[in-house]
């Protein structure tokens, strides 16, 4: 328990739409970058030792300012590279971990992102499985929990993003990604894993895109990679990750018919 407490109250009146913002309640100096990434890191670490899900964190103290009927700040976009670069993904964007370790018997949890530059529809999120590349995907046979962020908890995000990256800011060879204003998180959970659990899965948004669709999606972006003086890089489908159980075999490619 604490033995000193500090109360303050904060007053104002004729709001205007720029005193929407965010704010922060400081002790001392504000936190610097390095310290702000560093306690991310390791508060991060915290949580997954104890078998917590990590929480989404911004600055200590930070609170935002909602000025009703004033227009959601819009940030700003780096400019176009002369180079090009890397295009913005098609609808939204999918994080999750591209493997996931497991034992046969045992159980696997893990969490997944899905941001969205608009309002996502939650009931169009899915985990499904990839069976085979000339059938359809499979719904998966394990608990899959999803929960949309509030405005509060995605701000909370990119701030601790920003944090996070800010030693890459000065880097001009790193292209920052404009910021999603919706974000769906999602937890996995399974137990009693066979070596049938042991496959391609693919978190999608509305419909997995078709193979034609893929294969010109890749030619594309191949042909963007060369023409901006970079190295193609080998991409999966977007959302797309393996679980890999211990003592199973390992699948084999299906080979194309001769």
């Amino acid at each position: 328990h604490p033995s000193y407490i500090v109360v303050g109250t904060v007053t104002g009146s004729g709001l205007t739409c720029d005193d929407q913002a965010r704010y922060q309640v400081v002790y001392g100096k504000p936190e610097r970058k390095e310290d702000r990434r560093e306690d991310l890191q390791k508060r991060g670490r915290d949580d997954r030792e104890g078998g917590q899900k990590p929480k989404p964190r911004g600055p200590p103290g930070a609170f935002v300012i909602d000025v009703e009927s004033c227009e959601k700040p819009t940030r700003p976009q780096p400019e176009k590279r002369s180079r090009g670069g890397p295009k913005p993904p098609k609808g939204p964007e999918v994080r999750v971990p591209r493997k996931i370790n497991a034992t046969l018997g045992g159980e696997i949890s893990f969490d997944f992102s899905v941001n969205g530059m608009e309002p996502l529809n939650i009931s169009a999120i899915k985990v499904v499985k990839m069976v085979s590349r000339d059938s359809e995907p499979e719904e998966v046979r394990f608990d899959v929990e999803l929960t949309e962020l509030t405005e509060e908890e995605v701000a909370e995000v990119i701030a601790a993003e920003e944090a996070e990256h800010a030693d890459h800011d000065h880097d001009d060879e790193r292209e920052q990604k404009p910021h999603p204003s919706s974000i769906v998180v999602g937890t996995v959970t399974g137990s009693g894993l066979t070596c049938d659990d042991q496959a391609r899965y693919q978190v999608v948004y509305g419909k997995p895109e078709r193979k034609e669709e893929r294969r010109e999606d890749l030619q594309k972006r191949g042909r963007d990679d060369r023409e901006g003086g970079q190295k193609p890089k080998p991409r999966g489908p977007p959302g797309a990750f393996v679980i890999d159980v211990e003592s199973c075999e390992k699948p084999t490619r299906p080979q194309p018919e001769n």
